[in-house]
């Protein structure tokens, strides 16, 4: 963990260097996240990997902003859900970079260990491009600061989820591309869409993943779309679709088809770069002769569609992470009035805040199961309530109460000297990071 980070978290909580408690840092076999810390006179936090010193580091930073100290006491921490995800759209709204790397410090300090940074809509295109220039929007990301994002994030054990979504949502992207537009089909919207019928369409896509892609070194994961390509319910009124399948396909083919062949195949591309594919689930699961590839991870965001497909059993392997369903916070970025380019209002903090409240601790359907209902099951319902109560408790610990003497407290007093067991590869100040409540992150 960063010396340099905790110092100053330290020093914006008004804890001066001085002689007080001590922070050990030891090594043992603890796994992931998992961590224990034990309060005494001094402080041992025991963890088996950086991520986990990092995460106990958290939870005492919570105790001191909302108390100034923290209770003698032992506890231990192991997630029951690993990926812990936040989904910010930068694209319909522009979101600048100091402020993401904001964002990025608010949410680690709650236990979010993904962010999926969605950079291209049909509003914009917000990161900076050396193969495609023309494309960018002019409020956006430069590719510098797209670094600095990624390296904070690494920094505070924060995993980016790159979110490219096509063919579908491309319209400002194809505005400089017309050509690559999938054809007029009688008056159904097309600007959006790009034409995955023609080859060269596919290597512009391809083209602008690796663009991107330069940008995320340490990222393992990424985010196709997929989704709202056509008008689902009418994709045999695209004729320039339903030609195509069934001169590659077969005579039963659909739009379904190529979509999916189109997501196999940047799928495939992705894998090569060493990243892990997600798509949307509205248009998938729902063609006749292409199968989706198996390895692909579906994140759910609807079915408000009566023809959607349902989630049968044998399918359920695709379903990976559930989002937008009441279990992931997520920041729209829309603009219902106003500039899309104008700064955000908001604050990270106080928006990371509001989104958990909305999303775990103020829903008054707390017991509606939400999502694909056939995936869902007991063990959904139960991670939904885990997630709801540790938002709750992380609420709680933020607000705080106000500072008050208790017996056996240790006070928040930082030292400038460097403590380290031998077995240990974590290097820290010894300020008093205190926490003895049990943990509020997963």
């Amino acid at each position: 963990m960063s010396t340099v980070r905790t110092t100053r978290e330290l020093a914006a909580l008004g804890i001066p260097d001085g002689e007080g408690s001590v922070v050990h840092l030891r090594r043992d076999d603890r796994a992931h996240e998992s961590f224990e810390i034990t309060v005494g006179e001094d402080i041992a936090v025991f963890a088996g990997t950086a991520a986990g010193a990092f995460r106990a580091t958290r939870q005492l930073l919570h105790n001191l902003r909302a108390q100034g100290l923290v209770p003698h006491g032992r506890v231990s921490s192991a997630p029951v859900v690993t990926e812990r995800g936040f989904h910010l759209d930068a694209a319909r709204k522009h979101f600048p970079a100091p402020w993401i790397v904001d964002l990025l410090h608010a949410l680690a300090d709650v236990g979010i260990t993904t962010f999926q940074w969605h950079v291209s809509e049909n509003e914009g295109f917000r990161i900076g491009s050396e193969a495609f220039p023309e494309i960018v929007s002019s409020a956006h990301v430069t590719r510098a600061e797209a670094l600095v994002v990624a390296d904070t994030a690494a920094d505070l054990h924060i995993d980016i989820v790159p979110s490219l979504d096509m063919p579908g949502h491309l319209r400002h992207a194809l505005a400089a591309h017309p050509e690559l537009r999938l054809p007029d089909a009688g008056g159904l919207p097309t600007d959006h869409a790009l034409d995955i019928t023609r080859t060269a369409a596919i290597d512009f896509a391809a083209a602008l993943i690796d663009d991107v892609a330069a940008l995320f070194p340490r990222s393992t994961r990424w985010h196709l779309g997929g989704d709202e390509f056509v008008d689902f319910a009418r994709i045999e009124e695209y004729p320039a679709l339903a030609a195509a399948a069934r001169e590659r396909h077969g005579p039963r083919a659909t739009g379904f088809d190529l979509l999916t062949a189109f997501v196999n195949a940047m799928s495939a591309h992705l894998r090569a770069r060493g990243l892990a594919p997600r798509v949307w689930n509205d248009g998938m699961l729902r063609s006749e002769i292409v199968a989706l590839d198996p390895d692909l991870v579906l994140t759910w965001w609807t079915n408000w569609h009566v023809e959607m497909r349902p989630l049968a059993a044998d399918e359920r392997a695709h379903l990976g992470v559930r989002v937008a369903s009441g279990s992931v916070p997520c920041a729209p970025g829309r603009h219902p009035a106003g500039d899309p380019d104008a700064l955000p209002r908001s604050a990270p903090r106080g928006l990371v805040l509001r989104l958990v409240r909305r999303c775990f601790g103020a829903d008054p359907r707390r017991g509606r199961r939400r999502g694909p209902q056939a995936a869902a099951g007991d063990g959904r319902a139960r991670v939904e309530r885990h997630q709801r109560t540790l938002a709750r408790s992380v609420l709680r610990d933020r607000r705080g109460d106000r500072c008050r003497d208790r017996p056996g407290a240790v006070r928040p007093v930082a030292s400038s000297r460097l403590h380290r067991s031998e077995s240990s590869p974590f290097r820290t100040p010894s300020p008093t990071h205190r926490r003895a409540r049990r943990p509020t992150h997963a």
